[in-house]
């Protein structure tokens, strides 16, 4: 079990990276060309790590597939992305509670890749790609868990600390940072420049940013549903 779990874990902080590697290269990319290789990149490798999660043995994770792995185990490229696209993505569409009703038809058209896409389309692509490893991510984080509790079960379990719930006045405060920011950014400024000036390491200041777009994200969504 603390093997099984452990292994979770890692596959977890795959996702988070892809997600990483998404929302960077959403942010930098100028050009179609440079995004959607950026993003395929990220989404072949997030497609790994959900496969990967299966092949361990959390089989809720998906229903049966009919992807093929390589005589030594590994999922070519081509099979990955086409799993991500075809497969993955809907189903963790189906958890996502930020990509539900009428939010997730306009989802779905962004699954359907083409190199040739503009680049707002892309981008938009990548925001939705963002919030499928998110959800592949907690999915299989809380398995880890559960298999760690399954494992200790005859210990006392321990009361998890919930995320502390961030007031209004620091939604608005994250947000104007990350505004001023994307105005430092056009001047040429370098991030981990700019997170030392804020009083912030470079990882809480791209934490920071997360939330900030996610916060952005789901008012988008929650526009769309009305």
């Amino acid at each position: 079990m603390e093997d099984y779990a452990a292994e979770l874990r890692k596959l977890a902080a795959v996702l988070d990276k892809a997600k990483r590697e998404i929302d960077l290269a959403r942010e930098q990319s100028t050009k179609p060309k440079s995004l959607s290789i950026r993003i395929r990149g990220a989404a072949v490798q997030a497609a790994r790590a959900v496969i990967k999660a299966v092949d361990v043995g959390f089989i809720e994770l998906l229903p049966p597939l009919p992807w093929k792995h390589e005589p030594d185990g590994s999922v070519a490229d081509a099979t990955a992305f086409t799993a991500w696209t075809s497969f993955i993505c809907p189903v963790m569409r189906s958890q996502c509670a930020t990509l539900k009703a009428n939010a997730g038809a306009v989802a779905h058209d962004t699954d359907h890749y083409d190199v040739d896409d503009g680049l707002e389309h892309l981008r938009i692509q990548a925001s939705h790609w963002e919030d499928i490893c998110d959800t592949a991510a907690d999915l299989i984080r809380e398995e880890s868990l559960n298999a760690g509790n399954k494992d200790r079960s005859k210990k006392a379990p321990k009361k998890r600390p919930g995320r502390k719930k961030r007031s209004y006045a620091t939604i608005q405060k994250e947000a104007a940072l990350v505004d001023k920011w994307n105005r430092a950014k056009i001047a040429g400024v370098y991030k981990p420049d700019f997170a030392k000036e804020e009083g912030m390491t470079p990882k809480a200041f791209q934490r920071m940013q997360d939330r900030v777009y996610r916060d952005k994200r789901r008012a988008d969504n929650e526009r769309r549903q009305r």
